[in-house]
């Protein structure tokens, strides 16, 4: 038989096992880091990245605090702590994967009798590659210099690879799970889940349902555009730095974002441009007949303005729960009488609306550029928890079956006993077992709270030089401006790209710019710095640096590196 016996099982273990894993395994990760999240809604970065210092002493869901801290403190422009909380929470992910110590063996044999937030959380799969990518912003924000272009390029290339690896570390352990549909009691019984399979399968068709066309508008989630599109930009920026080869590597990326996403309105140009520079005729005219006509014409004394969006919130998961009766052909006798309650709980992402859909790089009160979406993180969240249910599924099923045969077990044993004790122990074991189910059984909600909604690209070639009147402009689903945030004195520098980080949250939008691309060297310390539609002229930024606090007020900031651009 391959299922596997957990010894002791009984309604007084599972009691016990509730007690002493405390109460992370009854409350919820979403509950827990509200605060801190909006904080971070609102630009309080100090706060949102101080408030989740508690939760790193939850050794089960401390990977979910450094994830989150590490994304706070990217947005905040400190991109050197963000880098090192991201290699925290990637030396987590890594130690769980390769522990096989008793302590694990136990925490898994816990979230076969309770749930699943009895062990550690593992990270979905596009949390951990998602990683790569704002590391690889990091680096590229930090300093335009070949050593930090070549380490963001390390990164970003390592995203998709990351996919690969963990999809077949999954259908390793899918292929694992799928011969443990069966449990044993203590006494050796085998308990049959195929019933409970059944009814779960069941109730998954119909949870699915309002979600079929999200999930649907994504083919691959194991290859992630905007990986792509980053070495893409990358290699043609090494390329423009005298290393002319790069350019044959910077085509096969930008192609590659074609093939997954042919729609993407930068990419007509960005293929044009690059048959043009590798002075490849053939691919020029193919891809002008493609897109319909059109030329691409270098223009001197020009600089592009790069800006990487991250915009909203990914979704959050939720419960769902469902509670119908269970009976296990072989153990118990009768349907009427030896039915016993079961529940499942599995997580369902449910989405997170945000105001805004777009940006635009504003020069005083023209549009030069909008940003376009390229990685759609919400519905890849979907996609991947669907993809990953059959395994939920099975571990599911297995521990619903141990509970419901324990809770059987003991109630007979109390009836067995005679008399009106025995059938009020009979009652009372069965009420207590769906009590016991009704508290224990939850779904693990534990995800990346405040990675964004998706991931969009804004670029655009403009004269090089000084820009004293930049900003950047939020806009909502109808078009309409929501918000806006000057940039203060800007260089574009010629030949080159401008790398900006920018992301918004319910409205309010957080921008910080890289370093110049001669600027050798560690970025000194971000200073808080606020801007809005009234701020001065001359593009500083108020605020000593402080503590990095603001007011609730403050709706719009912008962090500056302080060091001279030439």
């Amino acid at each position: 038989m391959n299922g596997r016996k957990l010894a002791p099982i009984g309604l007084t273990v599972a009691t016990v096992l509730l007690g002493t894993t405390g109460c992370s395994v009854v409350t919820d990760y979403p509950d827990q880091t509200l605060e801190a999240r909006n904080h971070f809604a609102a630009g309080r970065f100090t706060e949102a990245y101080n408030g989740l210092e508690q939760g790193l002493q939850r050794d089960l869901d401390k990977v979910c605090y450094v994830l989150e801290r590490g994304m706070i403190v990217h947005t905040a422009g400190d991109f050197e702590k963000s880098n090192a909380d991201f290699k925290t929470a990637l030396g987590l992910f890594e130690e769980y994967e390769q522990e096989s110590t008793g302590a694990q063996v136990g925490q898994q044999a816990m979230s076969l009798l309770i749930n699943e937030k009895t062990i550690p959380y593992k990270g979905e799969m596009f949390e951990k590659a998602l990683i790569h990518i704002f590391w690889g912003m990091n680096y590229l924000c930090a300093g335009q210099t070949q050593e930090r272009l070549d380490e963001a390029h390390v990164e970003i290339r390592r995203t998709n690879q990351r996919l690969k690896e963990l999809r077949e570390e999954y259908e390793e352990e899918l292929e694992e799970a799928r011969g443990e549909k069966e449990g044993e009691t203590e006494d050796g019984t085998s308990v049959d889940c195929s019933a409970a399979m059944s009814k779960m399968t069941e109730e998954l068709d119909k949870a699915r349902a309002d979600q079929q066309a999200v999930v649907d508008s994504v083919s691959n989630v194991y290859d992630l555009a905007i990986g792509h599109y980053l070495s893409a930009v990358i290699y043609e920026e090494q390329a423009d730095r005298g290393y002319s080869y790069e350019l044959d590597n910077a085509r096969i990326s930008y192609e590659r974002v074609y093939d997954m996403n042919p729609g993407f309105p930068l990419i007509k140009e960005d293929l044009l441009r690059i048959s043009k520079k590798l002075r490849d005729q053939e691919a020029y005219d193919k891809w002008k007949e493609t897109f319909g006509g059109g030329d691409w014409t270098p223009q001197s004394g020009t600089g592009d303005v790069f800006i990487l969006y991250s915009c909203g919130l990914a979704p959050e998961k939720d419960e769902l729960a469902v509670r119908f009766p269970i009976f296990i052909p072989g153990l118990m006798k009768n349907p009427l009488t030896d039915t016993v309650y079961g529940k499942i709980a599995i997580p369902k992402y449910k989405t997170r609306p945000t105001p805004e859909a777009y940006i635009t790089l504003l020069k005083g009160s023209d549009a030069l550029a909008q940003s376009y979406s390229l990685t759609n993180i919400e519905a890849v969240a979907i996609k991947f928890l669907w993809d990953r249910m059959l395994l939920l599924s099975i571990k599911q099923a297995v521990r619903l079956g141990i509970k419901a045969a324990a809770t059987y077990i003991a109630a007979q044993a109390a009836l067995q006993s005679g008399g009106a004790g025995g059938v009020m122990g009979n009652v009372g074991i069965r009420v207590a077992g769906a009590v016991l189910t009704e508290i224990s059984e939850q779904a693990d909600l534990r995800s990346w709270l405040t990675l964004p909604r998706n991931l969009q690209v804004l670029r655009v070639t403009v004269p090089a030089g000084e820009y004293p009147d930049l900003s950047i402009g939020v806009h909502g689903q109808g078009g309409g401006k929501l918000n806006s945030l000057k940039l203060g004195k800007v260089t574009v520098p010629e030949g080159r790209r401008l790398f900006i980080n920018c992301r918004s949250v319910n409205g309010n939008i957080f921008a910080n710019m890289a370093k110049g691309a001669d600027e050798i060297g560690e970025a000194p310390e971000p200073k808080w710095g606020m801007s809005n539609d009234g701020g001065s002229d001359d593009g500083e930024y108020a605020g000593d640096g402080g503590d990095g606090g603001a007011s609730d007020d403050d709706r719009r900031r912008v962090f500056d590196f302080g060091g001279k651009r030439r």
